[in-house]
């Protein structure tokens, strides 16, 4: 269990990390609550020592709480102290349900933590859906908003659009698509904005079947070799569509051994 002390605020130190969006007018909004209310909520640390700068106690969450004191002055702040042998993926879990238990966290924070606890492979994606209660699905729409153009990471954080308009706009894989799109999601709800990426879903679904090439099937031709033929066709067509470089390289593989069969085939069929 962890105790709630209170410690010197020079002997904090945290690690570097990206400051979201937003983040000097939270502070600001922060100072003001907390010049008239005091600090609600105590920040979280663990006892481990920085060795370059000989402070004590490492920050795990709380950073705008922080730095709202840091900036009003205050030389001590109340903080919650987990146990001095807190392993990796502890400090992880500790910093996300903390996290995940605030009402004004973004869904970029989200995607950010979920994303932390994954690229370090502290946690599967299916140990973490499983701790968190949601689905593979949720962490993974989460996940996506991380892909967006700029300006639409901007609109969701400002409120311009909602979630649901992003995760939207996420599911398509063209950047210029997205942005065009980025003013429909802005005037319409989410209901009409899902219609309309729908009916563009099935519209580029059409274009893509027209493009395959077609089989001339004769009496002649052996059923092996028409399916081999049919999915080369559509690894080609798939190969056209993509953006994502590990799936190309993969499809080339793929068509270099079929055709490699097809040359074969008197041997194969």
């Amino acid at each position: 269990m962890s105790k709630v002390e209170k410690i010197e605020i020079k002997e904090i130190w945290e690690e570097e990390s990206e400051r979201e969006e937003g983040w000097e007018k939270e502070i600001k909004e922060l100072k003001k609550l907390i010049e008239t209310q005091g600090l609600l909520q105590p920040i979280g640390v663990a006892e481990k020592a920085n060795k370059e700068t000989k402070q004590k106690f490492k920050l795990i969450f709380g950073r705008r709480r922080l730095q709202a004191c840091k900036e009003l002055g205050m030389s001590s702040i109340d903080a919650k102290i987990a146990p001095k042998k807190l392993t990796q993926k502890q400090e992880y879990f500790w910093r996300l349900s903390e996290n995940m238990g605030r009402q004004d966290l973004k869904p970029l924070e989200e995607a950010k933590m979920f994303f932390a606890g994954l690229e370090s492979k502290i946690i599967s994606r299916k140990e973490l859906a499983d701790q968190l209660g949601k689905t593979p699905g949720y962490i993974s729409q989460r996940l996506s908003l991380l892909k967006l153009p700029e300006e639409i990471k901007e609109a969701l954080s400002s409120g311009n659009i909602t979630t649901t308009h992003a995760r939207e706009l996420s599911r398509i894989t063209d950047e210029k698509v997205q942005r065009r799109l980025l003013k429909d999601a802005q005037n319409l709800n989410a209901e009409k904005f899902k219609e309309k990426v729908a009916n563009l879903e099935d519209k580029s679904k059409k274009k893509t079947e027209r493009g395959r090439p077609r089989i001339k099937e004769t009496k002649n031709t052996p059923r092996a070799e028409k399916e081999v033929v049919e999915t080369l066709g559509k690894l080609d067509v798939e190969l056209k569509n993509t953006e994502d470089k590990l799936k190309v390289e993969y499809y080339k593989g793929l068509i270099r051994g079929i055709s490699w069969a097809m040359n074969w085939e008197k041997k194969i069929f």
